[in-house]
């Protein structure tokens, strides 16, 4: 007995045990599918839909799937986020949009590089014509003369409706989980967001009638639907539900049958698309529209590194896996790595189906695609839908363009000249070889900012431009200051090469060329299509033209006036200055060796110069000439003055000193005074030294042979020299040389000569003038005396 109740005890704990193992696992699934405690109890008791119920489903393998109500995760409700209306850009996702569920952050959103390895379908499309979608352009350059140009920006009208249209190819992605069953808007309307996706596509006016029948494209279109079961087998969350064709009806019909279920496999949408893809025509630009209501909540298992447990087999290969009731982030990565598989798009647009979508998520999802053109709108509303379908078609259906703009900004090397277009521009429409000049006309409105850097270029609103037409606005530059100032300082170098194409016809001064780049940027603004919303695009002018400068030769001649031959020239330093500055602007060195010659190169236009020479001790500069025909710069010696003294004759008296007084003006006349240097020569003995002229006189002794010298007097002083009458009585005086003239060209020596022969009564000579006093007195004693003898002996005769 005791061993058989050992026997049970050892049966009852090993069922135990099987017991415990069998009931985790089933407990861990549950719970990973329990619905999240953030669900409000008003949320779960909401109207409930077909397809997703509040409670549990009965699924076709007999087990229990729980599904999504209207207020849970799958959608967002209850996380806070506001209504998005319109399009928005990546910078426009406001922080309360990027809360978009329970449970993730934005730190949480996966980076492209980060995403897991799903099993995706890579399509790689050939663009063809797409990268020729913005219309033809080009900014090139002429130039008229030396420092003269002309700047042109023209645009290419690309197709209208009787010539070649173009291939479109768009493919519809639609969301039709569970939810697409609930109310479009929350301010009371009945109408469920199917029906109003229904409506917007296929009534006259709508997307497909906008697409398909659009006469200006030729255009196909395909349908896709994507919803999501754990339970229906695998890759099977997502229907091509019309293959491609032109028929807007067969387009209609597909899209008005779409009945709403189940969760959301962004991912199976995807990827069926990418399958579509791949059918559609080689030569046409490739479209696709994404639209969800949610967020994704399922994605498909890979095949590898999925598993229920770490130590169980994968899962199939297509198996929808995830929370199926909120945002699951593997099923965000899985979508974004899809959607970067697929390559070579023209457009690819997400739309968020009221505000219970997820615009981080869609914003991503449209920022992951490789397309030429990207964007996300949000339609919490019928009007809001239909406004992002316009601006979609906008974009897609028409290449013509319309509302057309041209920006120019100069760059800081170039101006209009005067600082106005007027008499500076002309419009013209180029068309079959035949070129019409429009100036003037409303079609094209040509203005200059303030600032004189910007010239716009506005086409006429709705103006569309015709086909093979070019329209071209062109205006006149010239070199602004800054060109000249800094191709001088360079020495003729330029900063810049013009890039290629950047020549006018029969214009070859940028197109590899150094230069000037003539402008800072330039665009290109302009919306596809002759009516609609349309989206305006944006794309720079790629050449950049360049502009050269010219530059000054300014000569300089060195001419030299009074130097004696035989005396050696100096090496003078001449400076150009510019604009009265304080420093040398350039300075050259003259020698004889380049024959006093010179030219100042690369002189900066523009501005006003002067020339002047380093003071050169004994010798004054003037300068005479212009930047025209060169200058003159001319040495001209300082003079001396020399006065010597000579007595001659008989009676002269050579140890006499004589004064001399000399009167000195300068050129303008006045009085010359100041301090200059003197030599003197007395008795054979030569003395140098200052001598002060004061009030332009001064006054020397000068005897036999004495010679008196003020040196470096300015040139065109006036001299005169006179010996004081009192200082030549008995003597003749005369001046050898003027004893009055004009210093200009080397020096000036007046020799003052005194001559006496003879005494004019006694005959003597030889003698000073006290000697001949002394004779004329004794002369008349004697005289007297003999008158007085005469007249006694007279008188004593008569007494006799």
């Amino acid at each position: 007995m005791k061993g058989l109740k050992k026997k049970r005890r050892l049966l009852a704990l090993v069922m135990g045990l099987l017991l415990i193992f069998c009931t985790v696992p089933v407990f861990a699934e549950n719970q990973s599918n329990k619905i999240p405690d953030t669900v409000n109890a008003e949320e779960v008791s909401a109207e409930t839909v077909p397809g997703e119920t509040s409670g549990t489903e009965s699924n076709r393998d007999g087990t229990d799937e729980i599904l999504n109500t209207e207020g849970g995760p799958e959608n967002g409700s209850g996380n806070g986020k506001t209504a998005d209306t319109g399009a928005v850009s990546d910078a426009e996702v406001t922080p309360e949009k990027e809360a978009a569920t329970e449970g993730i952050t934005e730190q949480d959103v996966p980076e492209a590089e980060n995403v897991g390895a799903g099993n995706p379908v890579a399509v790689h499309l050939s663009r063809g014509a797409a990268s020729e979608a913005a219309p033809e352009h080009q900014k090139y350059i002429k130039k008229n003369a030396e420092d003269d140009y002309t700047l042109t920006l023209n645009v290419k009208g690309m197709y209208d409706s009787e010539t070649t249209i173009p291939k479109i190819d768009v493919l519809l992605i639609v969301d039709k989980s569970g939810s697409m069953d609930r109310n479009m808007t929350t301010t009371g309307g009945k109408t469920s967001r199917m029906d109003v996706l229904k409506q917007v596509v296929t009534k006259e006016g709508g997307l497909t009638d906008s697409i398909l029948g659009n006469t200006q494209i030729d255009a196909q279109m395909a349908v896709v639907t994507y919803s999501g079961s754990r339970y229906d087998g695998a890759y099977n969350d997502a229907d091509l539900l019309q293959e491609w064709t032109n028929q807007k009806d067969t387009v209609n019909n597909v899209v008005k049958n779409i009945a709403a279920d189940g969760g959301t496999n962004c991912e199976a949408g995807l990827r069926t698309g990418a399958e579509a893809l791949e059918k559609s025509r080689t030569d046409a630009k490739k479209f696709v529209i994404f639209l969800s209501d949610g967020e994704p909540t399922y994605y498909y298992a890979n095949g590898t590194t999925d598993k229920k447990y770490p130590w169980s087999l994968p899962y199939e290969a297509g198996t929808t896996l995830g929370s199926g009731s909120g945002l699951d982030q593997t099923a965000w990565e899985r979508a974004i790595l899809q959607v970067q598989k697929i390559t070579g798009l023209e457009g690819f647009y997400t739309i968020g189906m009221t505000n219970d979508s997820n615009p981080t998520f869609l914003t991503e999802l449209k920022g992951a695609s490789d397309a030429t053109k990207t964007g996300y709108y949000g339609a919490n509303d019928t009007d809001e839908l239909e406004k992002a379908f316009q601006n979609i078609v906008g974009e897609i259906t028409e290449f013509i363009c319309r509302n057309v703009t041209i920006t120019d900004k100069l760059s800081e090397y170039v101006k209009i000249p005067g600082g106005t277009l007027t008499n500076h521009y002309t419009v013209t429409a180029t068309k079959d070889g035949k070129v019409t000049d429009i100036t003037g006309q409303d079609t094209i409105t040509v203005t200059l900012s303030e600032d004189g850097k910007t010239v716009t270029a506005t086409f006429k609103d709705g103006f569309v431009l015709d086909k093979d037409t070019t329209y071209a606005v062109n205006f006149d530059v010239v070199p602004t200051q800054k060109a000249y100032d800094d191709y001088a300082n360079l020495e003729g170098e330029y900063p810049d090469t013009g890039s290629a194409d950047s020549d006018a016809p029969g214009n070859e001064s940028s197109s590899g060329k150094p230069g000037f780049y003539s402008n800072e940027s330039a665009t290109l603004t302009y919306t596809f299509g002759k009516t609609g919303e349309g989206t305006p695009q944006t794309v720079a002018y790629v050449e950049k033209p360049v502009v050269q400068v010219s530059a000054m030769q300014i000569p300089v001649t060195k001419v030299w006036k009074g130097v004696p031959e035989g005396v050696e020239k100096p090496a003078v330093t001449v400076s150009l200055y510019q604009d009265a500055a304080a420093t040398p602007y350039k300075t050259l060195q003259l020698t004889e060796g380049n024959q006093w010659k010179g030219t100042f190169t690369y002189v900066a236009k523009g501005h006003t110069y002067t020339v002047k020479e380093e003071a050169l001790e004994g010798y004054e500069s003037a300068v005479s000439g212009n930047t025209t025909n060169g200058f003159t710069v001319t040495n001209s010696r300082k003079p001396s003055l020399t006065v010597a003294k000579e007595v001659t004759g008989t009676m002269g008296d050579k140890t006499k000193k004589f004064e001399i007084t000399i009167t000195l003006k300068d050129a303008k006349n006045a009085p010359l005074t100041g301090t200059y240097a003197y030599s003197q020569t007395v008795n054979g003995t030569t003395q140098t030294g200052k001598q002060e002229v004061t009030n332009g006189t001064i006054t020397v002794e000068l005897g036999h042979k004495d010679t008196f010298t003020l040196h470096q007097l300015p040139v065109g002083t006036t001299y005169q020299v006179e010996e004081k009458p009192e200082s030549a009585q008995e003597y003749e005086v005369e001046y050898k040389a003027d004893d009055n003239g004009t210093l200009q060209e080397g020096d000036q020596t007046v020799t003052v000569i005194n001559h006496l022969d003879t005494v004019p009564i006694t005959g003597i000579s030889g003698m000073g003038s006290g000697w001949t006093m002394g004779i004329l007195m004794l002369s008349v004693f004697a005289a007297a005396a003999l008158i007085f003898g005469i007249v006694v002996r007279r008188k004593h005769g008569r007494r006799q």
